[in-house]
């Protein structure tokens, strides 16, 4: 939004709407294990390092990002996302004095953000 002052009116403001700016996306997940219950999944460690490599082209990938019932069972949000690249991975804080859940998190920039329809 931009406003725009007009001379000899000071009692209002004109507002014009302006280029949209997207926020990265931050999602925060726990650490997953792979599929055959051994080590942990790599894959969002590995696209960052692929990137900050220089790798050449940047792999940009499309995603979805649904939030489910608490049961677990039901899609209740469906957004997706274009083009994104990842910013930000951080890592667990692996105190063991504290207890905690080892979570992720994950900034993704994109080029767009649609919140879509659920069944």
């Amino acid at each position: 939004m931009r406003e725009y002052l007009q001379g000899g009116a000071n009692d209002e403001v004109v507002r014009r709407i302006g280029r949209v700016r997207l926020q990265p996306l931050v999602l925060k997940r726990g650490m997953l294990i792979a599929a055959d219950g051994g080590s942990a999944d790599t894959s969002l460690w590995d696209w960052l390092h692929g990137m900050v490599a220089g790798g050449a082209p940047v792999p940009r990938y499309d995603g979805d990002v649904e939030v489910l019932d608490p049961a677990g069972r039901r899609v209740v949000a469906h957004w997706t996302f274009v083009r994104g690249l990842p910013l930000k991975i951080t890592g667990p804080t692996l105190n063991a004095r504290t207890g905690e859940i080892a979570v992720e998190e994950l900034h993704i920039a994109h080029e767009g953000l649609r919140l879509e329809r659920t069944p």
